[in-house]
């Protein structure tokens, strides 16, 4: 009778088995029941001016602020609000990315988001690179309650846009097509140059911008409006942004020839016009030979605005004499 109470081995694996069965049935259940295969509250840390941000590792739901909408929209990230104030010149030729962002909720100012405005989009994530000097005036504190804050940091200089496009791509897991955009616009600066190698190589150039009446300013290296230039091999002054009254543009005679910035159409703005028009610009060596080139797309910090900034300074090159 005891022998008969007792269970042969192979039953004891099937019994084994069957409650595999039951246990792993039931845990696919569960997660289905939770809408995905995945763990959604896997994260990651990283660091930011303010200290370390424990964020999730695959955000789904990000709120953009200045200076990282940009990458999300142009790559169709998942972003589900982004700041008012952009423009269409901001995405260059990228119709579709102005269609996305016109169609994007709205979440306030570039520097200052609106809590229930932000609260309201339910976000996982809220990422930006507001600079510091703006960021201070952000309630953090309330901002952070509704989620995770990052806030990258912008540096100082213009040209770091490219860093903060490839941090924000890699925190939004755009990385590979963040990259694809990158070698595109690189491959084009390259284009651009070996094109117009013999106008480029050894060339003086001078870079000048007006948005004040009367004033002119001289852009160094790496400021707004020739750091597309440079990608594309010109070489302009090391040095600080200096302003010059109209009246001292002679200092300018030195250079072979002189880049300024214009509207997506094609049009100086009136305060840039105005410089054009003075008789001493007219006098400089680098007009009188014809070596001026009006270039547009150069403020915005993306790469798409930097493709067509790359095509104007194309065209331009092409119109100027050797």
């Amino acid at each position: 009778m005891m022998v008969s109470k007792l269970m042969r081995p192979w039953s004891v694996v099937a019994a084994l088995l069957l409650a595999l069965v039951v246990v792993l049935t039931g845990c696919s259940s569960s997660s289905d029941d939770e809408g995905g295969s995945g763990d959604s509250s896997e994260t990651k840390t990283v660091t930011t001016l303010d200290g370390p941000v424990e964020i999730p590792a695959d955000p789904q739901r990000i709120v953009a602020l200045r200076n990282t909408a940009e990458a999300l929209v142009l790559l169709d990230g998942n972003v589900v609000g982004v700041p008012e104030g952009y423009t269409e010149e901001m995405f260059g030729d990228n119709t579709e990315a102005w269609a996305r962002y016109q169609a994007l909720p709205k979440i306030g100012k570039m520097d200052d988001p609106d809590l229930e405005k932000v609260a309201a989009l339910e976000p996982d994530l809220i990422l930006g690179g507001v600079p510091q000097v703006y960021w201070a005036d952000v309630n953090q504190e309330a901002l952070g309650q509704i989620a995770p804050v990052v806030n990258l940091d912008t540096g100082s200089v213009s040209s770091e846009w490219t860093r903060v496009f490839a941090e924000t791509t890699d925190i939004a897991g755009l990385n590979e097509a963040g990259t694809a955009k990158k070698d595109e616009y690189e491959a084009r600066a390259a284009e651009v140059h070996d094109k117009h190698a013999a106008k480029i190589d050894g060339t003086k150039f001078v870079a000048i911008a007006s948005w004040t009446p009367g004033t002119v300013y001289t852009q160094p290296a790496g400021s707004f409006t020739p750091q597309k230039a440079q990608d594309a091999g010109l070489v302009f002054p090391e040095g600080e942004l200096a302003e010059v009254s109209v009246e001292q543009l002679g200092t300018l005679a030195e250079y072979d020839a002189i880049l300024y910035p214009v509207q997506p159409d094609g049009t100086p703005t009136p305060e840039m016009q105005a410089v054009l028009d003075s008789e001493l610009f007219k006098s400089l060596p680098a007009v009188r030979a014809g070596r001026v080139l009006a270039v547009s797309h150069t403020r915005p910090q993306t790469y798409d605005a930097g493709l067509a900034s790359l095509d104007s300074l194309d065209e331009q090159l092409e119109k100027m004499p050797a």
